[in-house]
């Protein structure tokens, strides 16, 4: 199933008592890990992000509600939540 903007979603954290109601959050799915050229060892992961939820819901001991609020590409069940990373474009 894909989710699209305005889609409830739910989702578990770390530390649920950092997330609060209004809270942004970027939704993003791992395509890979990186290796280094060198060492041959993996050093970070290739992830691609999917779009943005919100917090509405936190309930001790259960899922925190989000609704989808911005969507670059199809969320599907599985997908990560991470804070929310502010990107910046330069035009020339």
């Amino acid at each position: 199933m894909i989710l699209t903007t305005g889609d409830r979603i739910y989702g578990r954290f770390k530390d649920p008592s950092s997330v609060k109601v209004g809270q942004k959050f970027s939704l993003y799915r791992k395509e890979g890990s990186i290796i280094h050229p060198v060492t041959n060892r993996r050093f970070g992961w290739k992830t691609v992000i999917l779009g943005t939820a919100r917090v509405t819901a936190v309930e001790p001991g259960k899922a925190a509600s989000l609704v989808i609020t911005y969507v670059n590409d199809g969320v599907e069940r599985g997908d990560l939540i991470g804070r929310c990373a502010l990107l910046h474009l330069v035009a020339d």
